[in-house]
């Protein structure tokens, strides 16, 4: 039989993925000197709002795993992480208007990746879970975070340049 003691000392091992991936989360963000970052929670559900400038920002989501529980070795050469996440964190992401991240980092290693989910695809709209797939280029590093970053400025300036496009054509039809 497991004593309290024992019970206690096995849940925070259990647990200790979910504050340090929030702890590498923060350091990844604070690596890249042009970012701003606030601790959350924001909105009830993210964990940082990260900001490179006025027209640049987004949320980050925190998950963590344990690499050494799960019994996977070499999770940095694993092309393609799966991970379970609620349908409904993905549907609130697509209704944002600031673009939602997953990081998603083992906690044994540091390793992680991001996913934009306000791009995902919902498969099964009514079911609880999804599962994302989170690409080996989509590394949390500092090359990687500077990738998403210009990534997001360039989505920010087509939506810009469109607008402004929709604008001047509306002001010509009135004439």
């Amino acid at each position: 039989m497991i004593n309290k003691e024992e019970q206690a000392t096995s849940s925070r091992r259990a647990d200790y993925a979910g504050w340090r991936g929030q702890l590498l989360a923060q350091l990844a963000l604070s690596r890249l000197r042009r970012l701003t970052v606030y601790a959350g929670p924001l909105q009830g559900r993210y964990d940082f709002l990260a900001m490179a400038d006025e027209v640049v920002s987004f949320f980050v989501k925190v998950k963590a795993f344990s690499s050494m529980k799960r019994r996977v070795h070499g999770i940095e050469s694993v092309q393609q992480l799966r991970w379970r996440i609620p349908t409904r964190l993905i549907l609130d992401a697509h209704k944002s208007q600031i673009p939602v991240v997953l990081f998603l980092f083992d906690a044994d290693t540091g390793h992680g990746r991001y996913l934009r989910l306000d791009t995902i695809k919902v498969t099964m709209p009514g079911a609880v879970l999804q599962t994302v797939r989170l690409p080996v280029g989509n590394t949390i590093s500092e090359k990687g975070l500077s990738l998403l970053i210009e990534e997001l400025g360039a989505m920010h300036t087509a939506a810009h340049a469109s607008q402004t496009k929709r604008n001047a054509l509306r002001a010509k039809a009135r004439q």
